[in-house]
Formats: C-alpha cells, sequence, structure tokens
C-alpha cells in the first residue's frame, strides 16, 4: 500500500487548488498556505475554494487543509512535510523566500512559477532565487559546506481548469541531474497516482525556466495583434506576424542560452512539444496573458486592461516583459530595432506608442524568413 504523505502548497490560487485538489484525492494531507483572508473564509464555511468561477462549489477533499492566513513575524516552514509546491505568481516568490524557513528535515521544494527575473546582462531563474535566498539567509552554514534543499519546476500545458477537470495534461518536471532521483520520486509519489498529468523528466531547469517567461511574453504580444487586427481588415500578414513572435522568441533565448545543445531548442523533443503546446493553448483568451494582450489590442491601457482580466492583477507577462526588455538593453544598444515585438509591447503597456503605431511599423518591416 502506497505510503501518505504530507504535501505543503504555498498559494491557494487556481493552481494551488487544482494540486491540492488532486492530491489530497489520493488521501494524502496537504496542507494550503493562502494569505488572500477570502480564501480561507470560504474554505472553513464551505469546503470550497470560491476565489474564481471554476472553483466556486467545488469541495476539495477532506484530507485538505487550509490554514490561516500567516501572521506579521510568521513563517512557512519546510519541517515536517514531504513536499512543499510554492505556487504564488513568480512576482510573488521573493516575498514568500523571505518568510520560508528551508529546513533540511523538509523534502524538496517545487515550483510552479513562469517567469524570471533580471540579472544585469543575464537572467535569474526561479530555483536560482530559492538558492540565493536559502545562501543568504543562512551564510554561515552554508559557508561550512552544509547542503541546498532539492529543488525541481512543474509546469506544463495546463490551466488550472483541465487539472480540476481530469487532464490529461502534458507536463514538465525539470530538476538538476543531482536531485533526479527526487524528481523520480515526486513523480512517482504524487504525478502519476493523480491519473491526470503526462509528465516527461528533465535536467534543463534554466532553459525551461527561460522558455515558461518567454511563452507569456509570446502569448500577450499575439493577444495584442489578435485584439487590433479583429477590426482591421490585415489578416493577410497576422501568419508573418504570428512567425516573426516565434523567431524572436527563439532568437531571445538563443541569445541568452548560447548555442549550446538543450531539449528546449529541438522542436522534436519531448520537453519542446510540451513547451509548444503551452504556447498553442495561451494563444486564447482562457489565458490571462493573451486576455491581457488582446484588450491592449482593442486600445485598453495597460492598467484598465490588467484589471479587466479578472485575475486579481496577476499577469505573469508583465514582470516578463520588463525583466526581458532591462536584460536587452544592458546587452544592446539597438535591442529595439533586433527585437520589434518585444519592444513594441513595451512601448504600449508604458503609454509610449499607440497599437496602431507599433503594429503599423512592424507590418512595414520585410519579413526575415531565414
Amino acid at each position: 500500500m502506497p505510503r501518505l504523505l504530507k504535501t505543503q502548497i504555498i498559494g491557494g490560487g487556481g493552481m494551488g487548488t487544482g494540486l491540492a485538489d488532486k492530491i489530497g484525492e489520493q488521501g494524502h494531507f496537504v496542507l494550503v498556505q493562502e494569505q488572500n483572508p477570502r480564501v480561507y473564509t470560504s474554505w472553513s464555511n464551505t469546503g470550497c475554494n470560491d476565489l474564481y468561477s471554476y472553483l466556486a462549489g467545488r469541495k476539495l477533499p477532506k484530507s485538505v487543509v487550509f490554514a490561516e492566513p500567516l501572521k506579521k513575524g510568521a513563517r512557512y516552514r519546510t519541517a515536517g512535510f514531504d513536499y512543499t509546491i510554492i505556487a504564488v505568481p513568480a512576482s510573488q516568490l521573493q516575498s514568500v523566500l523571505e518568510r520560508l524557513y528551508i529546513s533540511k528535515s523538509g523534502g524538496p521544494i517545487v515550483l510552479l512559477q513562469k517567469g524570471v527575473y533580471c540579472n544585469g546582462q543575464a537572467f535569474r531563474a526561479p530555483h536560482e532565487l530559492v538558492l540565493k535566498q536559502h545562501r543568504t539567509s543562512w551564510p554561515r552554514r552554508f559557508n561550512k559546506g552544509d547542503w541546498d534543499p532539492p529543488i525541481m519546476t512543474f509546469t506544463g500545458s495546463a490551466f488550472a481548469k483541465n487539472i480540476l477537470d481530469g487532464g490529461p495534461c502534458g507536463m514538465i518536471l525539470a530538476t538538476s541531474t543531482v536531485n533526479m532521483a527526487h524528481a523520480k520520486r515526486f513523480a512517482g509519489e504524487i504525478l502519476d497516482p493523480c491519473g491526470v498529468f503526462w509528465t516527461y523528466l528533465t535536467s534543463e531547469l534554466r532553459p525551461v525556466a527561460l522558455f515558461n517567461a518567454l511563452r507569456t511574453v509570446s502569448s500577450c504580444i499575439a493577444g495584442a495583434l489578435a485584439g487590433y487586427m479583429q477590426d482591421n481588415d490585415i489578416e493577410s500578414v497576422e501568419a508573418f506576424a504570428l512567425q516573426g513572435i516565434e523567431r524572436e522568441r527563439i532568437m531571445i533565448a538563443r541569445n541568452l542560452l548560447g548555442n549550446a545543445t538543450f531539449e528546449v531548442f529541438d522542436p522534436l523533443s519531448r520537453v519542446r512539444s510540451v513547451l509548444d503546446a503551452d504556447l498553442l493553448m495561451c494563444k486564447s483568451i482562457s489565458s490571462r496573458n493573451y486576455d491581457f494582450g488582446y484588450r491592449l489590442g482593442q486600445g485598453a491601457s495597460a492598467s484598465d486592461a490588467l484589471e479587466a482580466t479578472g485575475q486579481m492583477g496577476v499577469v505573469e507577462c508583465l514582470p516578463n516583459i520588463d525583466a526581458f526588455a532591462r536584460i536587452a538593453i544592458a546587452r544592446s544598444a539597438n535591442w529595439s530595432e533586433r527585437y520589434p515585438y518585444l519592444s513594441g509591447i513595451c512601448r504600449i503597456i508604458n503609454s509610449q506608442a499607440t497599437v496602431e503605431e507599433v503594429a503599423k511599423q512592424i507590418m512595414a518591416r520585410r519579413p526575415r524568413l531565414a
């Protein structure tokens, strides 16, 4: 008989609740930590999380427990849990890590973030942010040759609703080579029994994080393009523009990762297939990044588009666009010429140009087909 596990999920939004539901169905104890008091009140009164419409009225398994929001000065702790899943947006990861006590007696940390952070001319992936915070918080222990916590990134072509509805969902579980045994155990103990996930393992933590973040940016730009073209009879160039977005995504990735041989650059690899499927899924208004971009394309301001998404202001593409733009500026004086789509969406968001002005400038460029 499989052993019953204790899992902590920090972040009780759609994805955190979806995972809690599926893990709890297997009989495992799940503690969900969410700072929004509305979530705790909803669960304690009804046994449901009514944060989003697709969650409302859905009773969670009895083994799933929502904790009261942490009080000032209190900390999250990994001790006593087989796994700690951090399911907050990338923009909130740092604040969670500042309150997280990572114990050697605790289990691996699983990250769900789709974002990167500017680090001068380079980028920092979410798992690197965890390691930096861990080493900074406990420098004396680390300098004595102590340990780093096992970290994994879990991502793929699935919305929270797809997980709740039973999938199937193509997913990637990325970790370092030295922690691959932990990833296999997590997949075998937690993911596979759920019957929802088709999980592929890879050791390409950093490349997967980069493609994850670029996906949110591409989704936003594609949405802005579709929103603008909705009322303009210029569909003849849309295919070229969409190809241009994809080329620019690969150009940025190549520029930041170099020409090393990674699965993410191989269109026939399973990892790249899942990442591309994720991008295809996010070319509809079901994706908050696409929805946000679509509203920009329709002429809404960034603040109005953000409010209209109805996602509590959580749109991953915004900090990612800012991070990639700052990295590009640091690396190249002519970055706007090199990356016209990234530059264009930055100008629209910052009210430096209208979507029509940006669209016409991009469409005036001869497509680079090679």
